[in-house]
């Protein structure tokens, strides 16, 4: 099942989890087969995907240990920079991934499928 959300940045990074910006907890836990992240035009900022983020921590796009790939920024007639992984066994841990942006209001989009 796909799954398309779009965040708007703000001052913190949020959880593609939960959609929040407080730390991520076992129960939160949701797995994915692929996933695929993107600025969305319009926007002028760098983006940030973090990965791997342990529970109970927020993620921090200043933590080089957190930041698993950084965005182009978009442009005002094109999208920006964007990052995909898979895994056939649907181990990537959306739980533990966070997006964030240089610049509030720009939008991320994140697209991802459930395994079913």
């Amino acid at each position: 099942m796909r799954v398309n959300k779009t965040f708007t940045v703000g001052a913190d990074e949020i959880n593609v989890a939960t959609g929040l910006t407080t730390a991520a907890q076992p129960t939160d836990r949701l797995m994915a087969k692929r996933v695929f992240v993107q600025m969305l035009s319009g926007g002028s900022g760098i983006g940030y995907v973090l990965g791997g983020v342990s529970y109970g921590i927020v993620g921090d796009a200043t933590n080089d240990s957190h930041v698993t790939a950084e965005l182009a920024p978009a442009a005002a007639g094109s999208p920006g920079g964007s990052y995909s992984d898979s895994d056939d066994h649907a181990d990537i841990e959306l739980s533990k991934m966070w997006v964030h942006g240089a610049n509030a209001g720009d939008e991320i989009k994140v697209s991802y499928d459930l395994p079913v």
